[in-house]
């Protein structure tokens, strides 16, 4: 979604923009990995399944992950791990539980509500249990890779922010995103006016192409930006050129492929390549360092290491979604 339409206005003190800070979520992937707009949803889908995660499981399917939000307060660390997000949702204030549980009544007959017993801090302690399976299951054998890109995009707005401040950088963010006279304006489904506040924490994801604005019930402790981490069509031109020129452009344009881990199969259609073909580059790009293999069954995952990281940023599917 392009500046257009409907927009959530949020309008920052100078404070906000002066405290201004970049984290590094565990939690904000996994919420990610939450989202409809996630290329391997059917991954997590069955993950929810198998474990019988009945919490993410309506979440997922009714809500969207929508309602999957860090709890209010300011992260003690740029790069806090998922035992420390986890401990915030078991410990979270009884409003950010009622919101989740509200929006679960919402999309289910009350009279038939497996939670209905459960007060709120059980249902926290249940919700952190079934985030920590997903996580364990889907996210963490791949957290290395995803964490080197997040905190690379971090690298690279700060040094912009440096240079002009960082009301220019939050107007690169994302095409949904503008930043103008003090005001953030986030084009989504909705129309909000926010007033003045005082903090603003900006959250890189990897694993699709979407923003959220967290507002509404957390407006007292300051907006949650998440946006998609910087991507292979933002670099400069002469550096993809020179990268180009190395790799070659097929194996270029499949590292930039394995944001999230990929089989030769999915590659292959995604590229309109013959799968030998993939499978020959893929094979090079694994014995180079710059890209890792897993097996799951009978298939094998490849996805861009750390290394690979730090010469292209993959490109995950196109989305704009805001939460509140």
């Amino acid at each position: 979604m392009g500046k257009r339409g409907k927009l959530i206005r949020i309008r920052l003190s100078s404070d906000a923009l002066a405290t201004a800070r970049f984290v590094v979520s565990p939690l904000m992937h996994i919420r990610g990995a939450m989202s409809p707009y996630y290329p391997r949803a059917a991954e997590i889908h069955e993950t929810l399944k198998r474990r019988k995660l009945r919490i993410l499981s309506i979440l997922h399917g009714e809500c969207n992950g929508d309602s999957l939000v860090l709890p209010p307060g300011v992260p003690a660390d740029s790069h806090p791990d998922v035992d420390t997000e986890l401990q915030q949702i078991t410990a979270a204030p009884a409003a950010f539980v009622s919101r989740i549980v509200s929006r679960i009544r919402k999309n289910r007959n009350a009279e038939f509500h497996p939670f209905a017993e459960l007060d709120e801090r059980e249902f926290a302690e249940l919700l952190a249990s079934e985030l920590e399976q997903v996580w364990n299951d889907c996210l963490a054998p791949h957290w290395s890779a995803m964490a080197s890109q997040a905190e690379a995009d971090v690298d690279h707005r700060g040094r912009a922010a440096a240079r002009a401040g960082l009301g220019a950088v939050l107007d690169t963010l994302h095409p949904s995103i503008t930043y103008r006279e003090d005001t953030l304006s986030v084009a989504g489904g909705r129309e909000a006016d926010v007033d003045a506040v005082e903090r603003i924490t900006l959250y890189p994801t990897v694993l699709n192409r979407i923003c959220r604005a967290d507002i509404e019930a957390w407006r007292a402790v300051g907006v949650r930006l998440s946006y998609p981490a910087r991507a292979l069509h933002d670099t400069d031109e002469q550096v993809t050129q020179a990268l180009s020129e190395v790799l070659g452009h097929t194996r270029l344009t499949l590292l930039a492929g394995l944001g999230v881990p990929r089989t030769t199969a999915e590659l292959a259609d995604l590229h309109h390549l013959s799968r030998s073909t993939v499978s020959y580059h893929l094979a090079r790009l694994h014995r180079a360092g710059l890209a890792t293999r897993a097996r799951s069954g009978n298939s094998v995952y490849y996805q861009v290491s750390t290394e690979g990281c730090r010469l292209v940023v993959p490109v995950p599917r196109t989305g704009t979604t805001n939460d509140g």
